[in-house]
């Protein structure tokens, strides 16, 4: 921020709520910015540019590359419910289906069984076409997953905001926010 490489605090905050579209690269005020590939689309409409997408530095070293496949959503059946075989069908269709594919394209990102994404991919937009590609040039490089998120870490976002503006305000130093924010992170995950 003293630097100038960065807006001022209160706009960094304005920032972070204005979700990709309305953020430094959707607004065209910044270089470049870390987001899912799914947003390629709307960051590329807001900003009136065509983006492209690139690998995070670093990514030739060390036996894992720092990207991965993200999931858009995870789908489950309760165990406690009526009808398991319904829900279960349910879930295939959505995972494995073309015709579902066909309905959703790549709202939820693109499919990830590689037969059904290989269904869509004619019917996909310019930039959607352009994720798609990325995808597939990056698939020897993925290594592996990271696990399926603990139970209460959907609270990681609010923490991390919320503590990265107390810093960005200086009303506390990085140390104690580091501090406090494993303190919250692990209280949010046990509880």
């Amino acid at each position: 921020m003293d630097g100038g490489g960065q807006p001022d605090a209160a706009r960094t905050v304005e920032y972070q709520a204005a979700g990709p579209e309305g953020g430094l690269l959707g607004t065209n005020q910044g270089a470049m910015g870390v987001w899912w590939t799914n947003q390629l689309g709307a960051l590329s409409e807001s900003s009136g540019h065509e983006l492209e997408l690139l690998r995070l530095p670093g990514e030739a070293e060390g036996e894992r590359t720092g990207m991965y496949y993200k999931p858009a959503m995870f789908y489950s059946v309760s165990a406690d419910t009526e009808y398991p075989q319904a829900a279960a069908k349910f879930v295939d269709y959505m995972l494995n289906s073309e015709e579902a594919a066909k309905i959703m394209l790549t709202d939820r990102g693109l499919p990830a069984n590689t037969d059904v994404r290989e269904s869509i991919l004619g019917d996909l937009s310019p930039t959607d076409q352009k994720v798609a590609d990325f995808m597939a040039d990056i698939e020897d490089e993925i290594v592996d997953n990271p696990p399926v998120p603990p139970h209460g870490s959907a609270e990681l976002a609010d923490i991390m905001e919320r503590i990265n503006t107390e810093v960005l305000f200086e009303r506390i130093t990085p140390e104690e926010a580091a501090t406090q924010f494993i303190e919250e992170v692990n209280a949010a995950i046990a509880g």
